[in-house]
């Protein structure tokens, strides 16, 4: 949940790897999750290690001011899907 904030970047991936090595395989996240920087920095830590990873994300999080930046809308989950 807070990996890009207030965690940087490089310490959020080096937890990341660091538990992937000691054998965690279960990953949650959510779009709204440092505003959306958690989800981006996951994907460069798995990367390579999709395969053995089981990711689990959430949507419906405000993560914006506009009326499809919430909620449980096919364009709001299609578009959280997307990014």
């Amino acid at each position: 949940m807070t990996y890009g904030e207030p965690l940087s970047e490089t310490d959020s991936i080096n937890i990341l790897k660091s538990a992937l090595n000691y054998g965690v395989n279960f990953i949650d996240t959510a779009d709204g999750y440092a505003h959306g920087r958690s989800e981006e920095i996951i994907g460069k830590a798995i990367k390579g290690e999709r395969q053995s990873v089981i990711l689990a994300t959430k949507v419906g999080s405000i993560i914006g001011k506009e009326p499809n930046d919430s909620g449980l809308s096919r364009f709001h989950i299609m578009r959280s899907i997307e990014n």
